[in-house]
């Protein structure tokens, strides 16, 4: 006869035992969702870093323009970035549930109409450039690069959408591999419009804007024929799929909404510190690009692990596992702040040579010089920024949305923006104090999140999953 206290402690190593198996199995369908979608973001910031870096060999004046309209032109197409991640969130959460989501037809409605919208504010934004750079050669070359932004948003949305709808499922690999075939078009049309090569005339800016409008549609081209080929992402759609529901429209503006606020206010606080810096010089605003885009390639490799959180938290939640969302988030804290100390490592180690890629150290000695100090303040915020990013995606996964907009958007006003102003132009750190001020401001979101995470898994103990987590 196995005693009481025998018995209690077999389960409980065989729970041990379970909750490890389950660990390692929830690490490896991490790297399986996180891996293609780090690929895919990090080729879209390849494709701008591209267009900076060709333009940067072709003209240093035609690489600030090109600066100056993806500034203009990130700050309102984050929005509908975040609206698509809304569409990933319901599908988790319902296919966890077992349930068909029938919400393609109300994703593609949607952004259709929210991309007009905002296409037509990027258009707008062209009347109102002489506020964002003192230079008028920058705001004139910047025009027709902006122009061809604003009609890419149709497009891009249509994409979007078919990227989000399939990532709510855990299929990630199609819109990825689309996405860069896209990028590898646009870097082959760079070298024929921008420098005019194979017998094009040499366009400049406007021939990257016009290889970038081009990207997209072969992009769309490439995720569309792999759907047709595919029989497991063909067996994802049906007619129903197409149909339009007023209520699933509603619900996607709902969860979209707040994450794509919470994303502008994000980017227009990195945006608006750029504009400043616009005002210190153009040596200073030169070397605050390459740094940033650096930065946004680490960041955006990293947000693939929060993508995944994204989907794996919300089917947990469908299927109200309160357990396997515990091990989630210590796992995918882990990945984010190893990933991060590896970037960290690299910043610190290769800056010297890392503005190499954009600029002539010889003929922009100064730019390139403030270029690689400005990469080790980035290699600073790497372990934060990897923290908040994971962080933003559990929370994205529970679908708690609203009051993590309002945290982000109240820290990065108050620290990362007003902290930085204060200690560029106040305290005369210049462009040194503006990324202080991005240090700061990480750090403090990273550590409201990680509180509101904590709150948040508490109050779904009681309501959703009945046991302690």
């Amino acid at each position: 006869m196995v005693g009481k206290k025998t018995l209690l402690k077999n389960v409980y190593l065989a729970g041990r035992f379970m909750i490890t198996i389950s660990s390692k199995q929830q690490v490896k369908q991490l790297f399986y969702l996180a891996i293609p979608v780090s690929i895919g973001q990090a080729g879209n910031i390849i494709a701008n870093m591209t267009d900076s870096a060709m333009l940067g060999k072709y003209n240093p004046t035609h690489m600030l323009a090109c600066t100056l309209g993806f500034e203009v032109f990130i700050i309102p197409f984050i929005l509908l970035i975040g609206i698509s991640i809304g569409i990933t969130s319901i599908i988790a959460k319902e296919d966890g549930q077992g349930n068909k989501p029938n919400i393609l037809g109300s994703s593609f409605v949607t952004h259709f109409m929210v991309s007009i919208l905002i296409g037509g504010l990027i258009y707008s934004s062209t009347f109102f450039l002489e506020y964002l750079h003192p230079d008028p050669l920058v705001r004139s070359l910047s025009k027709p690069y902006i122009y061809l932004m604003a009609i890419s948003m149709v497009p891009i949305g249509f994409f979007l959408t078919l990227k989000q709808f399939y990532e709510g499922f855990g299929l990630t690999v199609a819109a990825t591999i689309s996405s860069l075939l896209g990028n590898a078009v646009n870097v082959l049309l760079n070298y024929w419009l921008i420098f005019g090569n194979c017998g094009f005339k040499a366009l400049g800016i406007t021939g990257a804007g016009v290889a970038t409008l081009a990207s997209k549609f072969f992009s769309i081209f490439f995720l569309v024929l792999f759907i047709i080929i595919s029989k497991k992402y063909k067996e994802k759609i049906s007619v129903k799929e197409f149909k339009v529901y007023y209520r699933k429209c509603l619900e996607i503006l709902r969860i979209g909404l707040p994450i794509g606020f919470q994303m502008f206010i994000e980017v227009t606080v990195f945006t608006l510190a750029g504009l400043f810096i616009g005002w210190i010089g153009n040596a200073e605003l030169g070397a605050h690009t390459i740094a940033l885009q650096y930065a946004g390639l680490t960041y955006l490799l990293v947000t693939g692990v929060g993508s995944a959180a994204t989907v794996m938290a919300g089917n947990y939640l469908g299927e109200k596992n309160g357990a396997m969302l515990q091990i989630l988030v210590k796992n995918v804290l882990f990945l984010a702040i190893m990933y991060e100390i590896c970037a960290a490592l690299c910043f610190l180690f290769l800056s010297p040579y890392m503005p190499d890629l954009y600029i002539n150290k010889i003929k922009d000695l100064e730019m390139y010089t403030i270029a690689s100090s400005l990469i080790l303040y980035a290699a600073l915020f790497q372990i934060p920024d990897g923290i908040q990013s994971a962080l933003q995606g559990l929370l994205r996964g529970v679908q708690d949305v609203k009051i993590p907009m309002w945290m982000s958007g109240l820290v990065h006003v108050t620290f990362t923006l007003a902290g930085g102003y204060f200690l560029a132009f106040v305290f005369n750190y210049g462009v040194y104090g503006m990324w202080m001020g991005f240090i700061l401001g990480l750090t403090v979101l990273a550590l409201v999140l990680y509180f509101r995470m904590k709150y948040m898994f508490k109050k779904l103990n009681k309501s959703v999953f009945k046991t302690v987590i």
